[in-house]
């Protein structure tokens, strides 16, 4: 028998193939949990976002003091804890969704944020609804919603809001 050089025995290509299979699936499952890894990350991030928000602006006045669309730095809705302040809620619903998401801290996400009554209607104050941003359709992804119960002209209203990420 002659030995051919160069040339490939078949159970040499066959541990070949193999050997680049596990390694291709070995990639593909690392990838996959790291991908896992960061979305888990982001949502725990967006998350304590939300929340951070949603509190700061039940138990701030805001700043500065007697802000108003124009001048505002931070947003605050209360003129006690958990009592929701007339004035800041009209000027609040004055700004501009990219200028609200700047002072609110989420310019990464989408938000949405209303006030309604315990039975799910949106609250209104002079026939404006009290609402701000975008609600989270069909091409959302990673939503995350938080509630705090408050008082809005001596009734008990939930402060909702939404983070969320559009779907490229």
């Amino acid at each position: 028998m002659k030995k051919s050089k160069g040339q490939m025995f078949g159970i040499d290509f066959t541990i070949a193939i193999f050997s680049f299979l596990f390694i291709m699936a070995f990639i593909q499952i690392h990838q996959n949990r790291m991908l896992d890894e960061i979305r888990e990350e982001r949502g725990i991030f967006l998350h304590d976002r939300l929340s951070y928000t949603l509190d700061n602006l039940l138990v701030s006045e805001g700043y500065p003091k007697g802000w108003n669309s124009s001048n505002v730095v931070s947003v605050g809705l209360v003129e006690s804890s958990n009592v929701l302040k007339r004035t800041s809620l009209e000027e609040f619903s004055k700004l501009n969704e990219t200028y609200a998401k700047r002072v609110l801290g989420v310019r990464a996400t989408d938000f949405y944020f209303d006030v309604s009554y315990p039975n799910g209607t949106v609250a209104y104050l002079d026939g404006i609804n009290i609402t701000m941003g975008t609600y989270p359709f069909g091409n959302a992804t990673a939503v995350f919603s938080s509630s705090r119960k408050a008082i809005l002209e001596g009734k008990q209203v939930n402060v909702n809001m939404y983070l969320w990420v559009k779907t490229q």
